[in-house]
């Protein structure tokens, strides 16, 4: 168990952004270290918040190498794997402008037909969002349409 020392400016600190901070798992952090600095031990401290011991042991590691600050900062870009996606992004949203899917499946197939990238239409759908376009609302045609009404009332209106 890990024996570290707090200021009481460090716990007034810990303490009120364990409830305030805008991010939950800054929140989560705070709470973390700020149960370590009343002295309880790891296992209920990842009972009370809700994580495993390692988590503990990693925030506390985070707290140690950095103090707060390190606590609240996130790099969600530089963790993970990049996506292959992400390269071709230019690409793609000129040929979704030009020719738009229709379905997330359509965009998922001319991805893979563009690049090589293969991904599931929730991964497609996800990276799609990210990128900013939006989905279209399609219907169809009714069975029953008469197709040369249709393109005189297009040109009228």
């Amino acid at each position: 168990m890990r024996r570290l020392t707090f200021s009481s400016s460090e716990q007034e600190t810990l303490h009120y952004e364990r409830f305030h901070h805008p991010h939950p798992r800054v929140q989560q952090r705070m709470e973390i270290v700020w149960l370590k600095s009343h002295n309880v031990p790891h296992a209920q401290i990842a009972t009370l918040a809700g994580v495993c011991e390692n988590t503990v042991r990693t925030v506390l590691d985070l707290y140690l190498d950095g103090g707060i600050e390190a606590l609240c900062h996130f790099d969600f870009e530089t963790n993970g794997s990049p996506n292959e996606m992400d390269q071709y992004a230019s690409t793609l949203q000129d040929e979704f402008a030009r020719h738009p899917p229709a379905t997330i499946g359509e965009a998922a197939a001319r991805i893979k037909e563009l690049t090589g990238v293969e991904r599931s239409v929730d991964a497609v759908g996800n990276w799609v969002k990210k990128q900013g376009l939006s989905r279209r609302k399609v219907g169809s045609v009714p069975a029953k349409a008469d197709a040369d009404k249709q393109e005189e009332f297009k040109k009228k209106t």
